[in-house]
């Protein structure tokens, strides 16, 4: 049974090195002004979340039917969880990274519409006065 605990536990590591990998993409792309990119990754983002999350669950069931004096168990448990808790810690710090592009690039857009409306606006009213109406 442990053996079998260490490879889902050794799985779950993966598949959050993934999601770090996949979060530091989201910010690239984030900061290149690429948001169509972004939201296709983000959609991939919460399923391996999903993933990720149905994992924990079934280690942390098989953890629990283990017999309460396997030390060696309860050591990898410990383990784990300091390297969750490591993962975790950097997927948050790029995703306040992220949050900032996205704040930049909201800004950003907003600046372009108001620009785009502002000579649309002066263009209209170009036009507008100089033609004669019969």
């Amino acid at each position: 049974m442990a053996d079998h605990i260490t490879k889902k536990i050794m799985e779950h590591l993966s598949f959050l090195d993934k999601l770090t990998d996949l979060t530091k993409k989201i910010n690239f792309e984030s900061n290149q002004d690429q948001s169509n990119k972004v939201l296709s990754l983000i959609n991939n983002r919460e399923r391996l979340i999903q993933i990720i999350q149905q994992m924990e669950r079934k280690i942390h069931i098989a953890i629990s039917k283990e017999n309460k004096n396997n030390d060696f168990i309860f050591q990898i448990y410990g383990t784990w969880k300091s390297d969750i808790k490591r993962s975790y810690k950097i997927i948050c710090d790029l995703d306040k990274l992220s949050m900032n592009n996205f704040y930049n690039l909201k800004r950003s857009t907003k600046e372009k519409i108001s620009k785009a409306f502002s000579l649309n606006q002066s263009h209209s009213a170009y036009l507008t006065n100089s033609l004669e109406l019969y």
